[in-house]
């Protein structure tokens, strides 16, 4: 007998978060710079929300104040 899953029925991991999820979002606000690849420039984030990524590491991500696109910053705030 193999102990794999049986044809065609899906895989659960009960302990391994859905993809693209962020695991932890708080509600802390935080005043960050990030590079906004519209603007082609450095700006503060607006409305920054401190997060940890899946893989444990923190984040920070929020919207550029010019164009409002989605800007990610990799790393513990300053």
């Amino acid at each position: 007998m193999s102990r794999g899953r049986a044809k065609g029925g899906p895989v659960d991991y009960p302990n391994r978060a859905p993809r693209n999820s962020r695991l932890a979002l708080e509600d802390r606000q935080v005043a960050a710079e990030a590079y906004c690849v519209k603007c082609k420039t450095k700006r503060e984030i607006k409305d920054a929300v401190q997060i940890t990524m899946k893989n444990g590491r923190p984040a920070t991500e929020g919207k550029c104040p010019v164009c409002g696109t989605k800007m990610f910053k990799i790393g513990a705030a300053s």
